[in-house]
């Protein structure tokens, strides 16, 4: 069905604000008989009588009290459109991201304390493994998302964010050496487990690493804060990004085992190939950079 001339309910509105036929006309400058055309044709259009007419007055019908409410609030609608259509304010507005458990532990506290400067911001943040995330971004749900695997994708955009060590994780008392004695405990796995456990073990253990279908397995969870648990009472190893190790109440029940080639793996921002962030996007993404700097520069200057 063709929508209703927007210009018939312009004067339907002028008409019930105003409670005349003579006003309406000489607010829309248009003429009496103009004005009661416009009003013939919202009638056919709808099938209805839209007004009870007595005299030389008048009152709405139940259908023409409807259509008059629904009017009001398009053109309210459309007059917030076109005064926010172009309005892109660095500390307003929803910013929709999401990230892997571990760099969300460092980064979602950065951007609560960005909201607590700026209270006009939405922080809408989830936590996701990568393949969900470029889903996400794909999907719409989320506007940008931070992951650790790049993979090639003509609908996306992939710029290097940042870093992260990798850490194989052991229980505290595990001393011995070697691919072996580390494939009798078995491996805790998590959604991003098998990307950050091929990362790590074929850059160390190249000779004896049978790849990842291979591995004992000896647990799952998908709950970042709770993945040491299994680790500290001994139940067997994982591989984590370091954000997540550090931010473990199981820290001190667990070590980090030496490795002969520390593994840092890249974190990249991720959107699709040709959206347009708004400025808000690119103003919490520069003052973290600048923090991100800092911090780095503060801890080379302690050691």
């Amino acid at each position: 069905m063709i929508m209703v001339n927007p210009v018939w309910l312009r004067t339907y509105v002028a008409l019930l604000d105003s409670g005349s036929f003579t006003q309406a006309a000489d607010l829309l400058a248009m003429t009496q008989p103009g004005v009661s055309h416009h009003m013939r044709k919202l009638e056919e259009y709808y099938g209805t009588p839209l007004l009870n007419r007595y005299g030389k007055r008048f009152e709405p019908t139940l259908p023409g009290t409807r259509l008059y409410r629904y009017a009001k609030r398009l053109f309210d609608d459309h007059s917030n459109l076109l005064n926010n259509l172009n309005d892109d304010h660095p500390s307003k507005g929803c910013c929709r991201l999401a990230s892997p458990g571990s760099f969300g532990l460092m980064f979602y506290p950065f951007l609560l304390a960005q909201q607590k400067q700026a209270p006009d911001l939405n922080i809408d943040f989830r936590f996701a493994p990568n393949e969900t995330i470029k889903k996400m971004v794909l999907n719409g749900e989320i506007d940008a998302g931070f992951v650790t695997k790049y993979e090639e994708c003509e609908q996306l955009n992939y710029r290097q964010f940042g870093q992260e060590r990798l850490h194989l994780l052991v229980p505290e008392n595990h001393r011995e050496e070697g691919f072996a004695a580390l494939d009798r405990l078995g491996l805790i796995n998590h959604p991003d487990g098998e990307y950050h456990t091929n990362l790590l073990m074929r850059a160390n253990f190249a000779d004896s690493y049978p790849g990842f279908e291979k591995l004992k397995q000896s647990g799952f969870s998908n709950q970042i804060s709770m993945l040491l648990m299994p680790v500290a009472e001994g139940l067997g190893y994982t591989v984590l990004p370091e954000n997540a190790y550090l931010a473990s109440c199981q820290q001190a029940r667990v070590r980090s085992y030496p490795l002969s080639q520390p593994i840092v793996e890249s974190v990249y921002l991720v959107t699709k190939r040709h959206a347009t962030l708004p400025v808000r996007y690119q103003h919490l993404f520069e003052r973290y950079r600048l923090q991100s700097s800092a911090e780095s520069t503060a801890n080379s200057e302690l050691q």
